[in-house]
């Protein structure tokens, strides 16, 4: 037994080698999901990573994002030059900084405020309390095309 300093008594640390140990698991035998339709799925998936407004937003098409607020109107077609990478056909293009006639295009499809937060600032025992609310502002956008 080991002591330390005094105060209780530890145990030496057990190994966890055993050789009464039962072998993993074949996990390929026993999964569920035939692992190359998962693999081949993957593979045609199309994705393009742009910046709008100082952030960075993965796009695919048919999915719809939350962006910072842009000043168009509802059902209006937006576009994004500012690429920086895009997955298609297994293949990744990085641009540097930007790849070359690549853009996103998209549609709006609601302008809105998001969820409230509170901001609560508060010293203690100096009798400082102060709460304020704040919405976010944002433009959701439909991603209809995305073109290299």
């Amino acid at each position: 037994m080991i002591t330390t300093r005094g105060r209780r008594k530890v145990p030496p640390l057990q190994s966890s080698y055993s050789p009464n140990r039962q072998p993993a698991l074949d996990l390929a035998a026993n999964f569920p999901y035939n692992i190359d339709s998962i693999l081949i799925k993957d593979y045609h998936l199309m994705y393009a990573i742009f910046e709008q407004d100082s952030h960075q937003y993965k796009a695919q098409e048919n999915e719809t994002l939350r962006l910072q607020k842009l000043p168009v109107e509802v059902g209006e077609k937006v576009t994004f030059d500012k690429v920086l990478a895009v997955r298609e056909n297994g293949q990744v293009l990085v641009g540097t900084p930007y790849v070359e006639g690549a853009r996103v295009t998209g549609t709006v499809v609601e302008q809105g405020r998001g969820r409230k937060i509170r901001v609560f600032k508060y010293k203690a025992k100096k009798h400082y309390k102060r709460q304020r609310g704040h919405r976010q502002a944002f433009t959701a956008v439909r991603i209809d095309e995305i073109s290299v």
